[in-house]
């Protein structure tokens, strides 16, 4: 458990929390009850028959037997259109046309404004935004309950827009878990840009590569991020990605911190220029599969890959699942601690809760700080936890993908004809204190070491990170430096080109890594001996030579003995 002065916060979450396993929180605050809505924050005075005066069950039931009603009616009931939808789905699995609430416009910010402006319970989306102090180690608490989200946005909105921003284009956003972060989120889409967040801990490198490939006209950060009591240099990070990136005109920087930065010709100071305009903002008008946002995933290759989401299908999905999945009630707090870089914190941290006239808490640091977790929970831990902590209402909520579905392990796409290619295992791809990550990426940045010809990266379980990397690398012969060197350089290779936090946590020297006789490296038998199973192997006949697995455990003895790993 974590102890000492993070417990001040813990209590203060845990006694108004349930906790799930995929890093939400559902805290029960109680409001007056005000004006009574229906499920998406409609008046209850619904028409009957309409989705929001169903049962859950009668909902499950419409869902299955008549898929077309059942989001039809959410959308009608639940979505501000100022254009209405014509067909609500037209998909075609063979082709790959996927269209949904046809023909209908409408602007998502929209109904943040509507939820939390037209009614007394909410007058203004309340924002509680979780702070590390850096002048002491204790855990200060932001409490934003009436900050002006709209106008907010309105002003960033038409800071973009008087600097060229306008429908379409594609916007960075290089900004920790903050209401910066969700006000520049809803300013890009309030006029039509496509916002594209990147994870406040990835290195230049890795943040050039997003704006490069989407070919962002801009970027919006701050000049310091704070994260588990240390300061995060951004605007240097931005500094140096935009050198490769002719694309972007430019760069708004925010302050978190009171620090001075260096300011360059297309660094534009970005308070200065919001208290400069209007806090009206007219919303674009925008189609319901014209682009809301890009976020980029990692694969089983080495490049990251954009994922396009659209407008009204995103969000009516974002909302329906924040309401039902964790059983979200008008005027409940709702939290989440995933990053805002992440998918799971778009729809959980902003356009979920939002939509549904949520008041979400923004944790901008890190759970483990500053007392890390440590050990796994036991069941006396776990039970004093339950009844002291969390007074007998914290729930464990098994995540909502996970029954009813298997995994087969692979990738694939399918051509416009229908052909099915595989790419590779998607178990090559490691979920790294959340962060997902293909080991491919990894491998890349070792490989480009100059004394380093191959290398194979595999995940082992960490009872910290949920994950870890293990390297294993094959050196040339008549290297010029140490081994030692040599792994540190690998080391911040990787912190260079990715981040920190995918750094190996063990790099093991082999002399050679076991393959197939076609060449493909047999990465579950590394699995194994980096988890120290060894007890069998499965069968390994298809090894060109199956004693490189002697050589492979031997070699990890011998890492063990000369240092303490941990392995």
């Amino acid at each position: 458990m974590a102890a000492g002065k993070n417990m001040g916060l813990l209590r203060w979450l845990c006694r108004r929390t349930c906790l799930s396993r995929n890093l939400c929180w559902h805290l029960g605050f109680s409001r007056s009850a005000g004006h009574l809505r229906g499920a998406y924050g409609m008046p209850s005075t619904q028409m009957p028959g309409s989705c929001a005066s169903r049962s859950y069950t009668q909902l499950k039931k419409l869902s299955e037997q008549d898929p077309d009603a059942f989001w039809g009616s959410l959308a009608k009931d639940g979505l501000l259109w100022s254009k209405p939808f014509e067909q609500v789905r037209n998909c075609d699995f063979t082709t790959g046309k996927i269209n949904w609430f046809v023909g209908g416009e409408l602007n998502v910010t929209v109904e943040v404004a509507r939820k939390h402006c037209d009614f007394k319970i909410l007058l203004t989306a309340s924002i509680a935004a979780e702070v590390s102090s850096l002048r002491n180690t204790s855990t200060a608490m932001l409490d934003e309950e009436h900050m002006q989200l709209l106008e907010s946005t309105c002003r960033l909105a038409n800071t973009l827009r008087r600097h060229g921003v306008k429908k379409g284009d594609r916007v960075a956003i290089y900004i920790p878990v903050s209401p910066l972060a969700v006000i520049a989120m809803l300013a890009c889409a309030r006029i039509g840009a496509v916002h594209t967040v990147v994870f406040a801990g990835f290195s230049a490198e890795a943040l050039a590569g997003r704006i490069q490939d989407a070919k962002c006209k801009a970027v919006i950060t701050c000049n310091q991020g704070l994260r588990g009591g240390k300061i995060i240099e951004l605007k240097k990070t931005v500094d140096e990605a935009v050198l490769t990136c002719p694309t972007v005109k430019y760069v708004f920087v925010g302050n978190r911190t009171e620090n001075k930065v260096p300011m360059g010709k297309i660094d534009i100071q970005l308070e200065d220029e919001m208290a400069k305009e209007s806090p009206v903002c007219p919303p674009e008008a925008l189609g319901s599969e014209d682009m809301l946002f890009m976020l980029y995933t990692s694969g089983s290759t080495g490049k990251p890959k954009g994922i396009v989401h659209t407008q009204a299908g995103y969000l009516l999905f974002a909302a329906t699942t924040h309401k039902h999945v964790f059983d979200y009630n008008q005027g409940d707090v709702f939290g989440c601690v995933a990053d805002i870089g992440w998918i799971t914190g778009h729809s959980y941290v902003v356009y979920g809760p939002l939509c549904n006239g949520a008041t979400t808490v923004l944790f901008e640091s890190t759970p483990v700080y500053p007392d890390p977790v440590g050990e796994p929970i036991n069941n006396e831990a776990w039970e004093w936890y339950y009844n002291v902590v969390g007074e007998g209402r914290c729930k464990l909520v098994d995540t909502w993908w996970q029954t009813g579905y298997y995994f087969t392990g692979d990738g694939a796409y399918r051509s416009n004809e229908g052909y099915y290619q595989i790419t590779g295992r998607m178990d090559d791809v490691i979920n790294i204190s959340g962060h997902r990550l293909g080991t491919a990426e990894i491998e890349d940045a070792l490989d480009e070491h100059p004394d380093v010809p191959e290398t194979a990266v595999i995940g082992f379980p960490h009872d910290i990170k949920g994950e870890a990397a293990f390297a294993f690398i094959v050196l040339k012969d008549n290297i010029k430096h140490t081994e030692q060197e040599i792994i540190e350089e690998l080391k911040r290779t990787v912190a260079s080109k990715i981040a920190k936090y995918a750094v190996p946590d063990h790099i093991l020297i082999v002399k050679r890594l076991p393959k197939t006789r076609s060449g493909k490296i047999m990465r579950r038998v590394l699995r194994k001996i980096a988890t120290n199973d060894i007890t069998g192997f499965g069968d390994t006949t298809t090894l060109d030579d199956p004693g490189v697995i002697t050589e492979i455990v031997e070699a990890l003895e011998k890492y063990k003995n000369n240092s303490c790993t941990g392995v």
